[in-house]
C-alpha cells in the first residue's frame, strides 16, 4: 500500500466545497485587454484568477494546500509602502492553461455569490480564446463587448479605442463592428450549499468577536455575546438568506451606510 506524505494527505482532505466557498469570498475572476505591438492585431488578452488574503502563517499554509490542491498557479507576498495597508498573500493563476484547470473546479462545484457573474463572463472569454477569436477583429471585439460588464467596466484606453466612443459619436470605426454581449444571468444553485462551502466563506468573509452589552436596567451588569458574522454585497443578499435558512438560526442585518448585509 503507498504511503501517502503530510503533505499530500492534507491536500486531499481540502474539501472542494470549501475552496468554492473562500473563492466566494476572495477570488476574483478577471480578463485584460492590452496593447501588445507584438500581436498582428496590436492587442493582447490576459487571463487572471487570483485568491487574496492578509499575510500570516496560517493563510500560507492555506494557500500553499490550495495550490498542491490545484497543481497550478504561484504565491506572490505582496507589501505596501503605505503602512494603512497590510501586507497580503495572493494564489495568482495567469497561464491560459492553468486557467483551463481553475474553471473546471468551479463549474464541478459552483459559486453563489455575486461572483458567479463575474465567473461566467471569464468562461465565456475563455471560450472564445479556444477558438483563437482573440486573434481576429470580430473575436478580440466580442471580449471587448464582454468586458463592459466585468466591475471595472472598460478603461479609457479601450473606451477611446472600441465600442463605446463610436457609439457615442455615431460614427462606427472602420475596422470594428459593434457587438453587444448580454451580460451572464446571475442564478445561484443552492443545490450545491453544504457545510463546508459556509465554512469556507466565513473564512474569507467572516468575522468572530465578543460583544458586551449592559443586563437589564442595571448599567453595572453586563452580557457578553459571542458572535459569527459574514458579510457580503447586497447583489449576494440571497446568499446569505439560505445560509441563515441552512442553519436555521441567526439573523440578517442590511447596512444603512453601504450596499451590504450581515449574517
Amino acid at each position: 500500500m503507498r504511503a501517502w506524505s503530510t503533505a499530500e494527505q492534507e491536500t486531499k482532505f481540502l474539501n472542494p466545497s470549501y475552496l468554492t466557498g473562500f473563492g466566494d469570498g476572495e477570488g476574483c475572476f478577471s480578463f485584460s485587454i492590452i496593447k501588445n505591438k507584438s500581436q498582428k492585431i496590436g492587442w493582447a488578452v490576459r487571463l487572471t484568477f487570483t485568491l487574496v488574503a492578509t499575510d500570516n502563517l496560517a493563510n500560507k499554509k492555506q494557500f500553499q494546500l490550495i495550490k498542491d490542491y490545484f497543481g497550478v498557479g504561484q504565491i506572490i507576498e505582496k507589501k505596501y509602502k503605505n503602512p494603512k495597508f497590510k501586507p497580503t498573500i495572493q494564489f495568482v493563476v495567469r497561464k491560459f492553461q492553468e486557467c483551463i484547470i481553475i474553471r473546471k473546479h468551479f463549474k464541478n462545484y459552483p459559486l453563489l455569490t455575486i461572483k458567479l457573474v463575474q465567473f461566467k463572463l471569464w468562461c465565456l472569454v475563455i471560450d472564445l480564446m479556444l477558438k483563437k477569436d482573440q486573434f481576429t477583429d470580430e473575436g478580440l471585439n466580442k471580449i471587448v463587448a464582454l468586458k463592459l460588464h466585468s466591475p471595472k467596466g472598460l478603461s479609457d484606453l479601450l473606451n477611446l479605442n472600441f465600442l463605446l466612443f463610436f457609439l457615442r459619436i455615431g460614427a462606427p470605426h472602420p475596422n470594428y463592428k459593434i457587438y453587444i454581449q448580454p451580460c451572464p444571468k446571475y442564478d445561484p444553485n443552492f443545490d450545491n450549499l453544504n457545510i463546508f462551502l459556509i465554512a469556507g466563506l466565513i473564512n474569507a468573509d467572516g468575522h468572530f468577536r465578543i460583544q458586551i452589552l449592559n443586563y437589564g436596567k442595571d448599567k453595572n451588569k453586563f452580557q457578553c455575546l459571542p458572535v459569527i458574522q459574514i458579510t457580503q454585497h447586497l447583489n449576494s443578499l440571497i446568499v446569505l438568506k439560505e445560509i441563515k435558512n441552512y442553519l436555521g438560526l441567526g439573523s440578517i442585518v442590511i447596512r444603512n451606510t453601504i450596499a451590504a448585509a450581515d449574517f
